[in-house]
């Protein structure tokens, strides 16, 4: 019995370095959000939080040192945890500029997307870096679960790395090739080409067709992403953030980033008071903070040009947005020079 045991506890140690091994075997590539919020350690002067409409805005404002850490479909609660995760390591500045950008959806989405079902990704990079006590619902076997994906990974990667490797043949040098007289007849003059307007109106048919049918598919998802009582919760959350941020002497704004009409439509506005507006009243009169709300823009919504999406502006928007009209409002609040 005593031996049989022994057999049991080896071969238990035998897997537990096997997998071990195999885990440590290959670190993977940090993903870019990763190894900006987890490996880096620089400190800023602004940090750019919120959803990927976060993109508007540009954090190398007046030559301050900014980041994003924003991240697709965020939530107000993980937007709170990577402000804290910055704040204990150090990496805000002093009276550094937080710019937390607000989309329609943020404040009803609930802390971990449940709305994307069962097999949600949304919360892996969190596990990546953040403590289990900032996890919301921290979940062991979803730890679990994403070290042994890691393992099976470096399983197969060991694998490929002791295969014998095919030599791959080398091709022989192309022999050369005499090219061909070309009758340069310098006596005859040719026309550029003029472009029929047609095709301009041809081009922004589509723009616009592609725009509507973008921003018919955005207003589904982010419908969908409401969960009943997630915007109290979420009040809450943000309510708390931005007592911390003021407590340590740094600064918020609160933004919404533009979007193009065909999205704007969409959205009544008996919808946008009920889970939006409202609570963005209610927040900036409790705590005193700056709300800018250019979501309906109108040098923008209607300017497909500056949109490579319907509720995403492109980089000729975003610096145009950027340059003539966010910083100059930032100044008139004096939160840059």
């Amino acid at each position: 019995m005593g031996r049989f045991i022994t057999y049991c506890i080896l071969l238990l140690v035998a897997i537990g370095s096997s997998l071990y091994y195999l885990y440590q075997y290959h670190q993977p590539f940090p993903s870019y959000y990763i190894n900006k919020i987890k490996y880096k350690t620089d400190a800023y002067d602004v940090i750019v939080l919120g959803t990927s409409h976060a993109w508007s805005f540009d954090h190398n404002i007046n030559e301050l040192k900014g980041e994003h850490f924003n991240k697709a479909g965020n939530t107000i609660y993980y937007d709170y945890q990577n402000y804290k995760y910055l704040k204990e390591r150090n990496r805000l500045n002093p009276n550094a500029l937080i710019i937390l950008p607000l989309s329609y959806f943020s404040l009803g989405a609930n802390e971990n997307r449940s709305d994307r079902g069962y097999n949600n990704s949304f919360i892996n990079d969190f596990y990546a870096y953040l403590p289990a006590s900032s996890i919301h619902d921290y979940n062991l076997s979803k730890e679990s679960q994403l070290r042994m994906d890691r393992i099976r990974e470096n399983a197969i990667i060991w694998i490929q790395d002791w295969l014998p490797k095919e030599k791959t043949p080398v091709p022989p040098p192309k022999q050369s090739q005499s090219q061909p007289k070309v009758n340069m007849d310098t006596t005859r003059t040719t026309t550029a080409a003029v472009v029929p307007s047609i095709d301009s109106i041809r081009l922004s048919e589509r723009k616009s067709k592609y725009l509507k049918e973008h921003a018919a598919i955005r207003f589904k998802d982010h419908i969908e992403t409401i969960t009943p009582g997630s915007s109290e919760q979420n009040m809450q959350y943000l309510s708390e953030m931005i007592e911390d941020i003021q407590s340590n002497g740094f600064r918020i704004i609160l933004v919404t980033a533009p979007f193009h009409a065909e999205y704007n439509t969409l959205f009544d506005e008996v919808w946008l008071s009920e889970h939006f507006h409202r609570h963005i009243k209610d927040i900036t009169e409790q705590h005193q903070v700056e709300y800018l709300n250019y979501a309906s823009k109108s040098e923008l919504q209607f300017n497909a040009d500056y949109f490579k999406d319907s509720d995403h502006l492109s980089d000729e928007g975003i610096a145009y947005f950027n340059k003539y009209i966010f910083q100059e409002d930032l100044r008139k609040l004096k939160l840059i020079d």
